[in-house]
């Protein structure tokens, strides 16, 4: 019997950004799925339990901070992240009073993004869907800054 791999949810307008993490995160044993709409998004939280969830926190449409809203509604337990290239200290500050368990500025550093992923994802059974319980994943919020410029 296999294991299951943890499942994360990737939740950005821009496709390329999605395609990057499902390829990169997919190589380190998680099953990644995105969407590129923060309403299909909180429709597949719904409909399937993820053990973490990485947010775009400004999206057309629909904002990263509603899609953080409403996922707390549908799944409490489920521990997230916010990425931006664009946030100021408020906005991150925003993110970080909704409960986020850190956020990741664009452009990001790939292994120090798992890294960070792989400290913070939860076992299923506590990540989320209707029937989890709410819980505090607030805790040890820490901010991931982008890397250096390349020389």
């Amino acid at each position: 019997m296999s294991e299951q791999k943890p499942k994360i949810l990737v939740i950005d307008d821009e496709r390329l950004i999605c395609e990057l993490l499902k390829r990169y995160l997919e190589k380190r044993g998680y099953e990644v799925t995105f969407f590129t709409d923060g309403r299909e998004g909180l429709k597949a939280i719904e409909k399937t339990t993820f053990n973490l969830a990485l947010i775009d926190i400004i999206m057309p449409a629909l904002s990263g901070i509603e899609v953080i809203k409403q996922l707390k509604q549908v799944a409490p337990g489920l521990v997230f992240i916010g990425m931006s290239g664009s946030l100021d200290e408020t906005g991150i500050a925003a993110v970080s009073h909704l409960g986020a368990a850190g956020f990741i500025s664009k452009p990001f550093d790939l292994p120090q993004l798992a890294a960070f992923i792989a400290s913070k994802i939860r076992p299923a059974s506590l990540a989320g869907g209707p029937s989890a319980p709410v819980q505090n994943v607030g805790l040890n919020k820490e901010f991931i800054p982008p890397p250096p410029p390349a020389p």
